[in-house]
């Protein structure tokens, strides 16, 4: 694109904006739009994911707004009809395994901090003493040269 307000190279760049269909106000969600192809050169063609979970099945509608920042007059608008169908009986759900449940159903790091969790790093036992602690592990290292200076410096 090229004027004489920009007289430099100006990309032009598309968004597409979906909103809620009945009221044309709610955006679900706003992307820029990326015209090129898997080998990077341009194309006319624009290829996005689009994750959105319904809660029941039937027929929703959206409306589409294609925006550009380059060109007045290009935008265009369009409304999006489809059918949700009901969920697949046959759909397998692995489970899930054991670390990942501990990791659903337990403190958020956030939560961990506000309660204090003061849980240590370290697999010692947490009556020894720090000296006691790094001589078990020099010694179970192989270095127990080390271990018995660390236990004549603890005493």
């Amino acid at each position: 694109m090229h004027s004489n307000n920009f007289p430099y190279l100006k990309r032009q760049k598309w968004h597409l904006i979906v909103a809620d269909g009945a009221t044309h106000e709610m955006v679900l969600f706003n992307t820029p739009l990326d015209f090129k192809d898997k080998k990077g050169k341009d194309c006319n063609t624009a290829t996005f994911e689009v994750k959105q979970r319904f809660g029941k099945s039937g027929q929703f509608s959206f409306h589409a707004f294609f925006k550009c920042d380059s060109y007045v007059g290009f935008d265009k608008e369009v409304t999006l009809k489809f059918d949700v169908l009901e969920e697949d009986r046959e759909r397998v759900i692995p489970d899930y395994s054991v670390e990942d449940m501990e990791a659903i159903n337990g403190p958020t790091m956030v939560e961990s901090l506000m309660a204090g969790d003061t849980t240590r790093d370290d697999e010692s036992d947490p009556d020894e003493d720090q000296t006691e602690a790094l001589a078990k592990k020099l010694s179970a290292a192989g270095l127990s040269n080390a271990s018995k200076k660390v236990n004549d410096q603890g005493s």
